[in-house]
């Protein structure tokens, strides 16, 4: 249930810590323990981090954060104790450290995470790295919780849109996460003619951007309502 991770930056790169698996931290207390998984917000306010063995809600109002951008469910290392009631409070959040392409590939057997489980042979990744040279700086653009029944989202849109047309280079995917609509889906409400209507005038704004249109490709993914 344990393992050695390296930790730190800078003067501490060669720091190692032991990593202990959630299940492992039943009855454990005031020891300070190092533990990795995915950050999340399972209850509103409540955050939890989850490994392979288990979850533990955790306390992030006094940690230390390194470097980075943390988000909801992101991969985490925390360094924290067990308090009585059996949350762990985190003193230090991190992310854990970066490993070379060469590495990830003989770890993973190759596989292509973006493939659908592909596994990449020898003679595919000449050419695959080619294709991403010729890419250096290409841009993603993520945008979540797009309602489209309201206006004040079309209206952002809109200037989001003339900041990349404006651009020499527009981006080369752009990603819409739903919930697509103000209010979810359930037994009273299922308008479905209005969830279309929504749709229909994003493509009518995007008339206004051929460039977006035929540089861009654009995913669409369904939200939780």
């Amino acid at each position: 249930n344990r393992s050695t991770l390296r930790v730190g930056g800078g003067a501490d790169s060669h720091a190692t810590a032991q990593l202990t698996s959630i299940q492992s931290l039943l009855g454990v207390s005031k020891d300070t323990k190092f533990i990795m998984g995915c950050l999340s917000q399972l209850e509103d306010d409540r955050f939890y981090i989850e490994d392979l063995t288990g979850t533990v809600r955790v306390d992030l109002t006094a940690c230390e954060t390194s470097m980075g951008l943390f988000t909801e469910n992101c991969v985490v290392i925390a360094e924290g104790e067990v308090r009585p009631d059996g949350v762990f409070e985190v003193i230090a959040l991190m992310f854990p450290p970066s490993e070379s392409r060469e590495n990830t590939r003989n770890a993973t057997n190759a596989l292509d995470f973006f493939g659908a489980g592909h596994i990449l042979r020898p003679t595919e990744l000449p050419e695959l790295e080619e294709k991403e040279m010729e890419r250096i700086g290409e841009q993603f653009v993520v945008l979540a919780d797009v309602w489209l029944d309201q206006q004040r989202t079309f209206d952002r849109l809109a200037k989001l849109f003339d900041v990349f047309d404006s651009q020499e280079d527009v981006p080369g995917l752009m990603v819409f996460m739903g919930d697509f609509t103000s209010t979810p889906f359930g037994p009273t409400h299922f308008d479905f003619r209005a969830y279309s209507a929504g749709f229909d005038k994003l493509a009518e704004l995007l008339e206004d951007y051929p460039r977006l249109r035929q540089e861009s490709r654009f995913v669409f993914v369904p939200g939780p309502g």
